[in-house]
């Protein structure tokens, strides 16, 4: 274990990679494998926000940003989001909707909202707080 330790103990010094850092610590036991992980994880973040820089990342959002596919996002960004409804498919649509109008009628279920939900409850708005006033 000592050994496996000051291998990554010399390819740090050699390489200067944290990863080496952070094992030569944790083998060597100068912390414990959770602050291990967690200091291999504060200093990824750190790398990786070093990583993409405002410059890069402008970039590489300008590479593929050509006038071609500007138009195409713009494109689809207006207007209908998918196509217009063919005439077979409005007729499909009556006829299934037709269809089980029928079918509630020949049961005698009563079409729309059910009698007594709460949206056609009258509401008794000011009345009631009226009749406290005398």
């Amino acid at each position: 274990m000592e050994e496996h330790a000051e291998l990554h103990l010399a390819l740090y010094l050699e390489h200067g990679r944290w990863q080496d850092w952070v094992a030569f610590h944790a083998l060597s036991g100068q912390m414990t494998m959770g602050e291990a992980k967690r200091e291999a994880i504060r200093i990824g973040q750190i790398n990786s926000q070093k990583c993409w820089t405002r410059e890069k990342r402008s970039a590489a959002a300008k590479k593929g940003n050509t006038a071609e596919v500007r138009a195409r996002k713009s494109a689809t960004m207006t207007g209908r989001k998918r196509r217009p409804r063919t005439e077979e498919e409005k007729n499909k649509m009556r006829e299934s909707l037709a269809k089980t109008i029928a079918a509630k009628k020949a049961a005698g279920e009563r079409l729309g909202r059910p009698l007594g939900s709460k949206d056609t409850k009258p509401r008794a708005a000011y009345g009631s707080l009226n009749k406290n006033k005398g």
